[in-house]
């Protein structure tokens, strides 16, 4: 017969039920669960035309970094605008395609020629559809 007793989960572990125990946890847990956004610096968007709506609107539900490692297209940009001013980014209708083309050539897709970074001019913008999806 074994006589050595089982050694209990609180010797294991002295500090689960303690209050250092805790804070160690905090300390070591949170810096790695918390999102890196909140530790970095905001992305600074380049200038030109349709920056400061993109500022704002785009920035008003999400993180900016978001719009800055996008990989997108110029067709894809234009999409992205439609969904976003449908779900209620505020853009002036008369300001779309200045958002369109400043997305486009500003975070273009990676590999694109440069012929094939800016929306033509001569390209409707997106228009916000005020019927449901």
């Amino acid at each position: 017969m074994d006589k050595t007793k089982p050694l209990e989960q609180s010797a294991l572990r002295p500090w689960k039920n303690s209050r250092i125990g805790a804070i160690a946890a905090l300390v070591l847990v949170l810096p790695t669960a918390w999102p890196a956004p909140l530790f970095a610096e905001p992305p600074t968007l380049p200038d030109g035309p349709g920056k400061a709506i993109v500022e704002t609107e785009c920035g008003r539900c999400h993180a900016l970094s978001i719009v800055t490692k996008a990989d997108l297209s110029p067709d894809d940009w234009a999409i992205v605008v439609h969904s976003m001013i449908h779900q209620g980014a505020k853009v002036p209708p008369d300001q779309i395609l200045a958002v369109q083309t400043y997305l486009a050539q500003s975070f273009p897709k990676k590999g694109l020629k440069a012929s094939e970074q800016s929306l033509a001019k001569s390209s409707k913008p997106a228009q916000a559809s005020t019927d449901g999806y």
